[in-house]
């Protein structure tokens, strides 16, 4: 009996994320069957993620500001809300594009939202989260910083360039 052979496949890293439109950003994903319950679709928990993680993406690929680029600001922005809406359930292998939208900018804050849609773009959840603008030391509210500010009203301004196109 011969025995069966495995095809060659790239060893590495494996993403997952792509970003798929730059603005508004829409990030894509594919569920994995860790994101699911026992019924076998995702956890709704699962959402909230997903949500902050293309948030995340935006940050780091769009702004060029991670994580330690915050911190060495001195001025942190944690969330301070969160609202979740539920439109379809996914489930594992399934594709969700995830948009992220800036709704409102503050004097000390500023509101996501993010819109996720599975392969045939059908809405699948809404998220809105609100961050404050904080110092890291303290943790008092400060307002916005110039150059974040900045970021953010310059990714406004191209999401609505965008939308004309």
């Amino acid at each position: 009996m011969q025995q069966a052979s495995v095809p060659e496949k790239p060893v590495g890293l494996v993403d997952d994320e792509q970003i798929v439109a730059p603005a508004p950003m829409v990030v894509r994903r594919f569920i994995k069957f860790g994101d699911t319950d026992a019924a076998g679709v995702v956890y709704s928990g699962r959402f909230l993620d997903f949500a902050l993680e293309a948030f995340d993406t935006l940050l780091r690929v769009g702004f060029d500001l991670g994580w330690p680029q915050q911190e060495a600001s001195g001025v942190g922005t944690p969330a301070v809300s969160f609202h979740l809406e539920f439109s379809r359930s996914l489930r594992a292998g399934d594709q969700l594009d995830i948009e992220i939208l800036i709704d409102r900018i503050g004097g000390g804050s500023f509101t996501v939202r993010t819109v996720g849609r599975n392969a045939r773009a059908e809405d699948v959840f809404y998220a809105t989260m609100i961050f404050a603008s904080v110092t890291n030391d303290d943790r008092k509210p400060v307002k916005l910083p110039d150059w974040l500010r900045s970021k953010l009203e310059a990714y406004v301004a191209s999401c609505e360039a965008g939308k004309g196109a």
